[in-house]
C-alpha cells in the first residue's frame, strides 16, 4: 500500500531543485547570466522548505510518542531516534570521510577539526567552515532532534504540562530564542559581505532552530485542528498572498545587493537589519500556509507521480553530494576540457550529482533503511491516518 502523500514529495522535489541550482554561482564567474539564475534561486530558499518539512515530521512522530500511555512513549521515543539516526547519521559521515580524504588527497587545506563535523558543532554559534559547507542544516537539524525531545519530557514530565500545550511552548520557545539570538548578532556582528550574513544569520544553529518549530507548529494543527488546518479559507489566503508579497520586495532588495555576487561590500543597506530579524518568518510562514494546499494535490496516474516520488526519495543523497563533493571535488576535473562551454558544464554538474547521489542512496542509505526497519520491527508504529503525509518529509 502506498502511503506517501504525493504533495510533500512534489514540495520537497522543487525544494532539492532550489538548492541545486542555487549553487551554480559556484560554477560560473561573478555578473554572468547563470550566476544571476543561481542568485534568485538562492532567495527561494529550498533549504528553509526543508527545515519546516522536517519540523513537521518530528512534530507528528513525537505527538505519538508524548500522548502514548504508559511506557509505550519510551518505545516509541527509542523508536523516533533510531528512524532519525539510521536515516540522516550513515550518509552524511559517509560524505563527511570521503571529502577529508579528497581533501587531504588533493587539496591539502589545514586546519580542518572534523572531530568537530562529527558531533556537529562546527557552527553551533561560530561561522561554518569552508569544508563542507552544506553540513550546516544537518548540525541544525541534529540538534533540534535532541533539543526538542529533551524540551518535551521537561515540560511534560518535569513541570505536568499536557503535551498538547507542551509543543506550543516549545515552538515558541525555539521562536524567541532564534530571535533574541539573531538581534544580538545584528548588533554585535560584523557584516562586510553578504557572505557574511548569510554564515551569521542563516548557517549558524541557533538562529535557525525556529525554523523546524514552524513545522512543529503545523504538526500540532494538524493533530489538533484538522480541519482548521486543511480546509480552504480566504482569510489565509490572504494572509498567504501578503507574506509572499513581502517576500517578493524583500527578496527584491536582496537580489539588488546580491546580482554582482556574494562577496560584493554590503556598505550600508537599511534593509539588511530588517531581513535579518523578519526574512525567515516571511519564509517559514509561507511554507506552514502552503502545507494545507500541498496536501490537497492529487496524484496524477501516470509516470510523473513516479518521478517525482523518486527524485523525493533521493533528495537527501541529492543535496549531500551535490556541493562540496561535486561542484569542489570532482566538477574541477572536467575544466580543462569543458573551458566555457556553460551548457556543457550544467550538464556535467547534474549528471555527476544524478550519479553520486544513486550510489550514496543505494549502497548506504537502503542497507541501513532495511536495517532500521530490522531494529525497530517489535515496535509499534503510530495508529494515525497521518502517516501518509510525513513520510515524505523526511529530514535534510
Amino acid at each position: 500500500m502506498n502511503t506517501r502523500n504525493y504533495g510533500m514529495d512534489l514540495l520537497r522535489c522543487l525544494s532539492i531543485a532550489f538548492v541545486v541550482l542555487a549553487h551554480l554561482y559556484l560554477i560560473y564567474p561573478p555578473g554572468g547570466k547563470m550566476q544571476a539564475v543561481s542568485m534568485v534561486f538562492s532567495l527561494l530558499d529550498g533549504v528553509t522548505i526543508f527545515f519546516v518539512l522536517s519540523g513537521f515530521l518530528i512534530g507528528y512522530q513525537l505527538f505519538s510518542c508524548f500522548e502514548s500511555a504508559g511506557n509505550a512513549n519510551n518505545a516509541r521515543l527509542r523508536r523516533f531516534f533510531i528512524s532519525r539516526w539510521f536515516k540522516t547519521l550513515p550518509s552524511y559521515y559517509t560524505i563527511l570521510i570521503l571529502l577529508y580524504f579528497l581533501n587531504y588527497a588533493y587539496i591539502r587545506e589545514s586546519g580542518i577539526q572534523v572531530s568537530e563535523y562529527l558531533i556537529f558543532i562546527q557552527n553551533f554559534n561560530k561561522n561554518h567552515p569552508k569544508f563542507f559547507l552544506e553540513a550546516w542544516s544537518l548540525s541544525t537539524e541534529e540538534w533540534f532532534y535532541l533539543a526538542t525531545p529533551a524540551l518535551l519530557l521537561l515540560l511534560i514530565k518535569g513541570l505536568r504540562i499536557r503535551p498538547k500545550l507542551a509543543f506550543l511552548y516549545v515552538s515558541l520557545l525555539f521562536w524567541i530564542g532564534a530571535h533574541v539570538t539573531r538581534l544580538y548578532y545584528l548588533y554585535n556582528a560584523s557584516f562586510a559581505t553578504m557572505e557574511d550574513f548569510g554564515l551569521i544569520l542563516r548557517n549558524r544553529v541557533l538562529p535557525r532552530m525556529d525554523a523546524p518549530a514552524f513545522g512543529i507548529l503545523a504538526a500540532w494543527l494538524y493533530v489538533y485542528r484538522p480541519s482548521f488546518f486543511l480546509r480552504q479559507n480566504s482569510k489565509r489566503s490572504i494572509l498567504l498572498w501578503i507574506l509572499i508579497l513581502l517576500l517578493v520586495a524583500c527578496n527584491y532588495f536582496l537580489y539588488q545587493i546580491i546580482k554582482d555576487g556574494f562577496t560584493v561590500n554590503l556598505g550600508y543597506h537599511p534593509v539588511l537589519g530588517l531581513s535579518g530579524l523578519l526574512y525567515f518568518d516571511l519564509s517559514q510562514g509561507i511554507i506552514l500556509l502552503l502545507l494545507p494546499h500541498f496536501f490537497r494535490i492529487k496524484a496524477p496516474q501516470n509516470a510523473l507521480r513516479k518521478v517525482i516520488t523518486y527524485i523525493s526519495k533521493l533528495s537527501y543523497s541529492i543535496y549531500l553530494v551535490h556541493s562540496s563533493l561535486v561542484i569542489g571535488s570532482l566538477l574541477p576535473f572536467f575544466n580543462q576540457w569543458v573551458g566555457h562551454q556553460k551548457i556543457m558544464m550544467l550538464m556535467i554538474y547534474l549528471v555527476l550529482v544524478a550519479i553520486c547521489a544513486l550510489l550514496l542512496y543505494y549502497v548506504i542509505e537502503q542497507p541501513f533503511f532495511r536495517l532500521k526497519k530490522r531494529l525497530i520491527k517489535g515496535t509499534q508504529p503510530p495508529s494515525n491516518n497521518l502517516l501518509s503525509a510525513p513520510q515524505a518529509a523526511a529530514p535534510m
